[in-house]
């Protein structure tokens, strides 16, 4: 299903967009994430890791019990630079064992400093590009 929308059309733009999702998670590797929380437990790095688990898990759910909704995952990591692990990616079977495959701590060990507005950066030019409708940016 695609949107179509001009509000004038004397603005010379037309806007077309896919009725879908698409977020872009942007996970901190600047050197703190190596630290443990005060209050213990694991690197802030490695709970990092579990909530990206947590957040493909739900994704994955949504696109399998969503199949006519376009939905779409990007996943970044951050320090003083802005990097991607997973390009904007569709949730088919093929993209959903991708993003499981970037929740790998290895991909994300810390080092550097921490540069967000860069983050934000990244995240919001994948987001730009995605074509869809409703987007989400997950720091």
């Amino acid at each position: 299903m695609k949107i179509f929308r001009c509000e004038n059309k004397d603005s010379g733009m037309n806007f077309v967009d896919d009725f879908g999702i698409s977020v872009a998670i942007v996970v901190d590797v600047s050197g703190s994430m190596g630290d443990r929380p005060a209050s213990g437990g694991d690197q802030k790095y490695i709970q990092a890791t579990n909530a990206l688990a947590t957040i493909a898990t739900y994704l994955e759910n949504l696109a399998l019990s969503q199949k006519d909704l376009k939905i779409q995952v990007s996943v970044l990591k951050f320090s003083g630079n802005v990097s991607e692990i997973l390009p904007l990616t569709v949730l088919n079977a093929e993209g959903i064992a991708k993003l499981k495959a970037t929740c790998n701590p290895r991909f994300f060990a810390p080092d550097g400093g921490t540069a967000i507005g860069r983050a934000v950066e990244g995240g919001s030019r994948v987001l730009a590009q995605s074509g869809t409708i409703l987007n989400s940016l997950i720091i």
